[in-house]
């Protein structure tokens, strides 16, 4: 197996191009005399502090490049014998961007102490920048009215947040892609972002929406490139403390949020020459609150819907809020959802040149949610625990001034568990040993005396359902039924899920020369994923029963014709008695409907780039190579209650159909006859394909070939021109390939929904065409303008499969047959902070259509495009900021009255966008029919403003207190998540309940109209948030 991974490597290296991600800036530009005469030899220094970064000397004619730098501010210096030194402070180096900084140089013929010091100008235009996107520092983040890394990429143009969902440029909410620390912290099995990063830890954060290099990979419309902090040579950290509760509010979530961070040199007190060399970094989050739906967890049925029987007046409400204790109006101990978050980043730096790091970080959460059809039975409703881990350790050199060397390895751990609150899954099924037990009067299937379907974690049985069945005083026969969850009723699906990745990854980079930037790199991932879930446990398979029973040893036997003791009948043929213990294993054994599987499949890739620089043209081109291997066989788990693996899939054509075929009375091989050799026929089954060969779909390596091109002409110092050609490949979600879903299952399950994995989809492909303008429109605006066009392949859909000898049996497959295609613009003004103000706006207008909006279980084809379900054809989002720094005195505007602003700062931020679309829906003689032209109505607009004010007060050269106030939903505008499609509005359903029941009551309107009022359906109201930090 690892022969065929390497030899793959190495084939596509020949070929050339993987999934990586930049973590560093340059530094390039050219040291000149007064007279612009070049200046060689010159050193050129960067200090963070009094710490030394890096540096080099410039070449004969006077230019320099320094690759590798840490995002930051800096100071740069430039030395040179019988000149005057320059210091250029102030110096930004961004993510994967070439900061050009010139020095004109003086002379002098006696040296004279200090220097020339000039603040380094902010490059408002980024002559070598060819992709679309945007980079943010913390200090971008800090006043800025958001809580959440999503509410930050939200604000850039082309993203939309559509009902908590990222979506770049009309692409689906997995198409993006997330590095930390430049490894990938994607989840492989669902696609989107796994680990929660807290905005305290990050150092700089690129979004990028088009135009992707080289170096990414494994996205198709995306990347988040986050960079964590790192400790410096002095201590410093922050406390702080957030409410949401201490204004009222009806939308606010009784949430409260602790953070910590601390970062300096590890052993400086004990050993102060490591003060600049071993430095550490650390935060840590704990989140508490009860969601904005509160309120409704401890509604009670008989106090909210008329004419229930006065019977419910004696109903014991659940209530999540009894036993917590409360100090001065905060809450402790655990609520409805629980987060923690922490992060730790050690480096260790031998010189300038050469260092190392190690990371932890990790999450973790339990919650207890809402759901609006159940809001009357959530005692034994679902609960939820996730956490995921990630460990990297990188090796960082420098050799000379040209090359770098980076080396990293990482181990990425997901597991995520489902299950109904205080219900084991261990506990669904008991034995009372104490009942009455008739050996051949209770050997029938779910019936047996004694065997009771539920018990809670304290073993005692749980109250029937039937105690809180509806019953209301003037409704008989509910004809349309109650559409709120029974109190009492038991959610029924257990979910433990886990996923690992093991990561190895290497990067050079090699300035050649003036001209050329090479970049290349390889990567290998080995995936380890484990599915398992089990749904309906009070659904029993009857042939998995018998099944369980043929390997049982009867109590009692009747033969053909023999009666029956007890009964008063007759055997009509030989006829099997178990014991009560047996048929408990046989009740456990055959329940539910179980999903799951063990999978390693493996993934590496190669990339190839090089940034050539011309004066007046940039080019970036570069070509990925991927390649994924799915493992020579995998494991699917039966529908066995103990959980454990018990039948091997090996598709690798070791197990073939011969494998399991069983001798006849002559000894020849034979298919296993179902009726008697159950067990056999179905092995026999599962191994042979029903596409009419062997499962052998596993065994070969596949390759993705990705080639980029960007193009950067600058047309003068304030404008510059780019073009973007680009295909961009992802591979399938696994969940899509991994199934436990076998065509076999609907032989033994009748009537089952049964999706079967594909292993042969094909990789999802964007080719992007894209233009762009950026223009400096003034000393402190600039202007970004892009037009683009997308066109998508083999998007994963589902086709219907038919045995082609037993046509009556059928099922669903996975195949790479969807497609969509979007155009759009994407309009970014941005204004640099002067005279107190900063800000920007951003507005995109797209057309995001395909044929399917998401991977479909029904057999409609549709052979057009419509708009897609996150279609946002307008969206604009605007941030501006006032702020008075530290020091600075701000003037009434036409007065010489001072206000006392010092150190405070107000952000307004708004967005407005189109609704999301939706089919209308007709009610045609009481009946609910969708119109033919999908997604031809859209709902109506959202409109969303949130302001901060935050004040800081200072306490020697060191210290500070940030107090801010957070207002969400500032003009408490109404935002529909979701509306309904025959009214387009999130209040009514509009059912004639009277025409599609045939039957109508006071009292069950009223029934209805409360449920047609889910509060999922309309966004958050105003809120208020306060936070208090101190800063050292």
């Amino acid at each position: 197996m690892l022969k065929k991974i390497i030899i793959s490597l190495m084939l596509a290296f020949l070929f050339t191009t993987i999934l990586s991600a930049g973590t560093t800036g340059k530094l390039a530009g050219k040291v000149t005399d007064e007279k612009g005469n070049p200046i060689p030899f010159a050193n050129i220094t960067i200090m963070d502090g009094e710490t030394l970064v890096s540096g080099m000397m410039t070449k004969e004619n006077g230019s320099y490049f320094i690759i590798n730098i840490t995002p930051g501010v800096y100071d740069v210096f430039c030395m040179r014998g019988g000149f005057r030194t320059q210091k250029r402070s102030g110096v930004k180096i961004s993510l994967d961007l070439t900061q050009i900084e010139n020095f004109k140089m003086p002379q002098q013929a006696i040296e004279i102490e200090g220097f020339d010091v000039v603040e380094s100008k902010v490059e408002m235009i980024q002559p070598t920048k060819t992709q679309s996107g945007k980079t943010i520092s913390a200090a971008d983040i800090e006043d800025i009215s958001v809580t959440q890394i999503e509410d930050v990429i939200a604000m850039q143009a082309g993203v939309t947040l559509n009902n908590g969902e990222i979506h770049v440029r009309g692409g689906r909410s997995n198409e993006m892609a997330y590095t930390v620390d430049g490894m990938s912290v994607s989840d492989p099995v669902d696609g989107g972002a796994a680990l929660t990063i807290d905005t305290d830890a990050i150092a700089d954060m690129d979004v990028m929406t088009g135009g992707l290099t080289a170096e990414y990979g494994n996205a198709q419309s995306g990347m988040v490139n986050i960079v964590t902090k790192s400790g410096s040579r002095d201590y410093s950290g922050k406390f702080e403390a957030i409410s949401d509760h201490l204004i009222d509010s009806p939308d606010n979530s009784n949430r409260d949020v602790i953070k910590f961070a601390i970062g300096g040199p590890v052993l400086s007190p004990l050993v102060s020459s490591l003060r600049d060399k071993f430095t550490f970094y650390l935060n840590a989050v704990g989140s508490w609150h009860d969601t904005r739906y509160k309120d409704y967890l401890t509604l009670n049925p008989y106090e909210d819907l008329d004419g229930l029987v006065s019977s419910w007046s004696d109903y014991v409400q659940y209530d999540p809020y009894e036993g917590r204790e409360d100090i001065i109006g905060f809450n402790t101990g655990n609520r409805n959802y629980n987060d923690y978050n922490a992060n730790l980043k050690m480096k260790y730096k031998f010189n300038e040149r050469q260092n190392i790091t190690f990371a932890v970080r990790g999450d973790k959460y339990d919650r207890l949610p809402f759901a609006h059809n159940w809001r009357y039975a959530l005692e034994h409703y679902a609960k939820t625990a996730g956490e995921q881990r990630q460990y990297i350790a990188t090796y960082d050199q420098t050799i000379g001034s040209q090359i770098n060397i980076k080396v990293k390895a990482s181990m990425y751990e997901k597991s995520v568990s489902q299950s109904p609150r205080d219900i084991n899954r261990e506990d669904w099924f008991a034995l009372d040993s104490g009942s009455d037990f008739n050996l051949y009067g209770d050997n029938q299937l779910g019936t047996t005396e004694g065997i009771f379907y539920l018990t809670e974690e304290d073993n005692n049985i749980v109250s029937d359902v039937e105690d809180y069945t509806w019953e209301f005083e003037t409704l008989t026969g509910l004809p349309m039924g109650i559409p709120f969850v029974e109190p009492g009723t038991v959610y029924n699906t257990y979910i433990d899920d886990g996923n690992k990745m093991l990561q190895l990854k290497t990067d050079v980079e090699y300035q050649a020369n003036e001209t050329h930037g090479l970049k290349t790199g390889f990567e290998v991932i080995k995936h380890t994923i484990e599915k398992d879930q089990w749904r309906n446990p009070w659904e029993l398979s009857v042939s998995r029963y018998t099944d369980y029973l043929n390997e049982c040893e009867p109590e009692a036997t009747i033969l053909e014709g023999d009666s029956i003791p007890g009964t008063g009948t007759f055997a009509l043929s030989d006829t099997y008695f178990y014991s009560r213990d047996d048929l408990l294993a046989a009740t456990i054994a055959s329940s539910g409907l179980t999903d799951g599987y063990k999978a390693e499949p493996w993934q590496g890739g190669l990339y190839l780039q090089d940034a050539m620089v011309w004066e007046g043209l940039i080019i970036n081109a570069g070509v990925r190579c991927d390649v994924w291997h799915l493992g020579d066989d995998y494991e699917i788990k039966t529908a066995s209650y103990n959980g454990s693996y018990l039948e091997s899939i090996d598709p690798n054509n070791s197990m073939n159909e011969e494998t399991y075929k069983i001798a006849d009375s002559t000894g020849t091989l034979i298919i296993p006859p179902q009726d008697t050799h159950p067990i056999e026929y179905a092995k026999y089954m599962s191994a042979v394909d029903y596409h009419g060969r062997i499962s052998d779909r596993f065994s070969q390596p596949q390759f993705m070939i990705s080639p980029r091109l960007g193009v950067s002409h600058p047309i003068s110092e304030k404008s510059v021109l780019h073009f973007v050609y680009n295909y961009q490949r992802q591979l399938p979600q696994m969940q899509y390939i991994f199934t436990t879903g076998r065509p076999i299952d609907v032989v033994t399950n009748p009537g089952s929904n049964v999706i079967v994995g594909n292993p042969e989809l094909k990789d999802q492909t964007t080719i992007t065409y894209e233009a762009g303008l950026q223009y400096q429109l003034h000393d402190d605006y600039v202007m970004d303008i892009t037009g683009y066009f997308k066109n998508v392949y083999n998007y994963v859909s589902t086709i219907e499969v038919e045995d082609p000898e037993d046509p009556t049996i059928k099922w669903n497959e996975y195949v790479s047959e969807d497609y969509g295609s979007v155009r759009g613009i994407d309009l970014n003004i941005s204004k640099f902070l002067s005279n107190f103000f900063s800000g920007s706006a951003a507005y995109s207008l797209t057309w995001a259509n395909g044929n399917h909006s998401e991977t479909t279980t029904d057999n409609d084809e549709s052979l057009r495009e419509f708009p897609l379900e996150w279609d946002t054809r307008h969206n604009f989002n605007f941030n501006i900021t006032f702020k008075v720094g530290a020091g600075e005195e701000f003037y009434i505007p036409f007065t010489e009255a001072v206000l006392p602003l010092q150190d405070f700062s107000i952000n307004f931020l708004y967005n407005l966008a189109s609704g999301s679309p939706y089919t209308p829906h007709s009610l045609i003689n009481g009946e609910d029919t969708p119109d033919l032209n999908v997604n031809s109505a859209f709902a109506p607009h959202t409109a969303n403003a949130n302001l901060k004010f935050t004040k800081n007060f200072s306490f020697g050269k060191n210290m500070k207190i940030r107090c801010y106030a957070n207002i969400s939903n500032l003009f408490n505008k109404d935002n529909f998540n979701s509306v309904y499609p025959i009214t387009g509005n999130p209040y009514d359903e509009g059912v004639d309940l009277e025409l599609a029941g045939g039957y109508y009551d006071q009292n069950l309107g009223s029934i209805y109209s409360e449920f047609d009022r889910d509060p999922s359906k309309v966004a958050a109201g105003r809120t208020y948030s306060f936070g208090l930090t101190y800063i050292w």
